[in-house]
């Protein structure tokens, strides 16, 4: 659609077709920019409050899915519908009132016109949300008792806000965010910066606020720098070492253990290693029964005992037991339950230990194939794989094919890839992935995604598909008209005894263009 405004000269007629596009020129004009720049939702104000059967819609500002303003100049009462024992919205949407007797014209001959349309709106009580396709915004959900009073009070959570958007690259260097009974200076912010010195060409993104949150989940591609991590100042992870319970120095330890806790779920105590600083040790176990860790000075008094039985007999060391001197000592099997003295394995049964481990012939224990579970060689059905990559674009007519060659008869394929298309500008695209078993026909089966980039909130989407091929994708660009619109997928169409065919398909809804832009990129391994 072309956007046109009038163009006035000297002496040019008027008529009301010239007025009426004046005024629309320019109120288009500001519907897309409410939309472009703020979208649909609640600016600000309209809260609900009340009790009994009486709701106060305060003043505020909104403004629906066309892009037109919502305005409540004052605080309004209104009276709830009589629903006892019920759930439903408070619902607003615009309405235009053509015909209001307040602007009735006075003119001779022309009382039925009326000198003003007035922009005002109305509410309903829907007991479901609105679906997408209504331009209505929720202001709140009610609830009533048996008597068809609101319970507590009402529910704001559903509803949307309208947010500022920031273009492409917006000149921000630094973004602060408003909070009510805070000074400027103590608003978070978002501070964009290059970092010193600037020929390294990395750039810094500083947040400034006392606590950052995340409600989902935090993905780091590059590498994760923490100097200090601290909860209530009793952790600190520096140089490698993980302290706790750190505090200022003070003359004398301060009795408060610590350690690491290992959570196992609430179906078994949990696993602990723990400094006991009443003990002075280490202790290990589970939670309410840990055992001592022998310090290294009790480990080398055990083993280095300064009087008694010593084994080299060196100096110092106490009486030497040579080899020799353990050929007599009497032999007892290892499970043996006879504590009545220390017993070793005699040298005679040692050496036919060691004899029988150090056997590298033969088959001394006569196992057989069917022992271990040993299968024929042909009930494997797998003895060659190879593996191919695979590229299609939009330079590729509908129909393409390419051929991998493996020089073996593929039977089964599995396969990982990616497919990425422009959409608005912009490259937009997901992970897929598939197999096809060849063996007695072509079955193929993906997993594949739907993407469309959209106009309005939520601006794009994705939705998981299950297809038969190898690999399928479907991309949407609804922010240009006409909109944009392909189907592609790729899957094999033909096995000969070397070679393994590809054909890509392509497609498009009916009345709207190809997409500029994609690729599709598969990486395969065959087996055969």
């Amino acid at each position: 659609m072309t956007i046109k405004r009038l163009n006035y000269f000297h002496h040019q007629f008027l008529q009301v077709g010239e007025f009426q596009d004046e005024q629309s020129y320019h109120r288009d004009m500001r519907l897309r920019h409410n939309l472009s720049q703020h979208g649909a939702g609640i600016v600000e104000g309209l809260q609900v409050t009340g009790s009994s059967q009486t709701v106060t819609l305060g003043q505020g500002l909104a403004i629906d899915r066309q892009g037109r303003e919502i305005v409540i100049d004052s605080d309004t009462p209104i009276t709830i519908p009589n629903r006892p024992s019920a759930s439903f919205y408070m619902v607003i949407a615009y309405r235009d009132d053509s015909e209001n007797d307040s602007y009735k014209s006075t003119q001779a001959g022309m009382t039925d016109k009326y000198t003003r349309v007035v922009e005002t709106y109305e509410i309903s009580w829907p007991s479901g949300a609105p679906g997408t396709g209504e331009n209505k915004l929720i202001l709140a959900r009610l609830t009533t008792d048996a008597g068809g009073n609101i319970v507590g009070v009402p529910d704001l959570s559903p509803r949307t806000e309208a947010a500022g958007k920031l273009g492409e690259g917006a000149g921000a260097g630094e973004l602060k965010f408003r909070l009510k009974d805070r000074v400027p200076a103590e608003w978070p912010g978002i501070r964009a910066a290059e970092r010193s010195p600037a020929v390294d060409g990395v750039q810094n993104l500083d947040v400034e606020a006392n606590k950052t949150s995340f409600s989902g989940d935090v993905e780091i591609v590059g590498t994760l720098h923490v100097s200090t991590i601290e909860k209530q100042t009793e952790l600190r992870i520096d140089d490698n070492i993980i302290t706790v319970n750190t505090y200022p120095p003070q003359p004398t330890p301060r009795n408060v253990n610590g350690g690491l806790e290992v959570y196992r779920g609430g179906t078994a105590p949990n696993a602990q290693i723990v400094w006991n600083e009443a003990l002075d040790r280490w202790q290990a176990g589970d939670a309410g029964s840990r055992d001592n860790i022998a310090l290294a000075g009790e480990v080398a008094s055990h083993f280095h005992p300064t009087t008694g039985h010593r084994h080299s007999g060196a100096a110092g060391d106490g009486p030497k037991v040579a080899h020799a001197d353990l050929n007599n000592i009497l032999a007892v099997a290892p499970a043996s339950a006879d504590g009545a003295q220390d017993k070793h394995l005699s040298n005679a049964q040692a050496k036919v230990w060691q004899d029988h481990v150090n056997l590298t012939a033969g088959n001394p224990h006569n196992t057989t194939a069917a022992m271990i579970g040993a299968l024929p060689a042909a009930d494997y059905g797998f003895k060659n794989s190879a593996v191919a990559g695979v590229v299609f674009n939009q330079t590729n007519a509908n129909g393409a094919t390419q051929t991998i060659t493996t020089n073996f008869r593929t039977q089964f394929v599995w396969l990982a890839g990616a497919v990425n298309a422009v959409l608005g500008g912009r490259w937009f695209g997901t992970s897929v992935s598939g197999y096809a078993d060849l063996r007695q026909s072509l079955v193929q089966r993906c997993s594949g995604a739907a993407i469309a980039r959209l106009a309005v909130v939520p601006y794009w989407e994705i939705m998981a598909q299950n297809a038969f091929a190898l690999c399928w994708a479907r991309f949407t660009d609804a922010t240009v008209s006409p909109n944009r619109n392909e189907t592609m997928s790729v899957a094999v169409t033909a096995v000969t005894g070397t070679d393994l065919s590809l054909r890509l398909s392509r497609s498009t809804t009916t009345g709207l263009g190809q997409l500029p832009q994609f690729t599709v990129t598969l990486q395969l391994i065959c087996f055969g």
